[in-house]
């Protein structure tokens, strides 16, 4: 890592997680970078936007790179690398906080915290919590539904009309 020389300075941002801040920058080719509070480069100063209000709000670094982009942790370690995904939004709700929804273009899928695929993002066309339920998210295609796991695992393909969960049996319709 390098003491960053960057003529302009954007804004410092507090990571509400881990409470760390961190300095959003712009080079003169107005690309974005981020340095932590020593000053060093922890993010390269390559993106076009940098959301300071995920940083806030989800302690991680979500970087947009023309069309695609890239997220990192607040050290600077890069969970996944731009080129992958269109979009990504921490999943709330679950009873795990340790999940990134990804998206690209209109479809999504799941990773973990690290970076592992664990649904790939041209699958379903939404993936929701599960209201009541701490083992399963609700899978969407179109107006079909299903169930996975929090870990991936496909329990229902998204065939079905409706689906309830009550705590273990799982109840599914499906219309011919």
């Amino acid at each position: 890592k390098s003491v960053a020389k960057c003529p302009k300075i954007e804004n410092i941002v507090e990571d509400t997680i881990h409470h760390i801040s961190l300095t959003l920058f712009n080079n003169d080719s107005g690309l974005w970078g981020v340095k932590n509070q020593k000053g060093e480069v922890i993010v390269p100063c390559k993106y076009d936007n940098i959301n300071s209000f995920i940083i806030q709000r989800d302690g991680f670094i979500k970087c947009q790179h023309n069309q695609t982009m890239a997220l990192y942790d607040v050290t600077g370690k890069c969970i996944i690398p731009e080129g992958i995904y269109t979009d990504y939004e921490r999943l709330y709700d679950t009873r795990k906080d340790n999940l990134i929804y990804t998206k690209y273009y209109d479809k999504v899928g799941l990773c973990d915290m690290n970076g592992k695929c664990l649904i790939p993002a041209n699958t379903y066309t939404d993936i929701r919590t599960a209201s009541n339920s701490t083992k399963y998210l609700h899978t969407f295609l179109g107006e079909k539904r299903g169930i996975v796991t929090y870990e991936g695992t496909e329990i229902l393909p998204p065939t079905f009309e409706e689906i309830s969960i009550l705590y273990r049996p799982i109840g599914a319709t499906q219309k011919n």
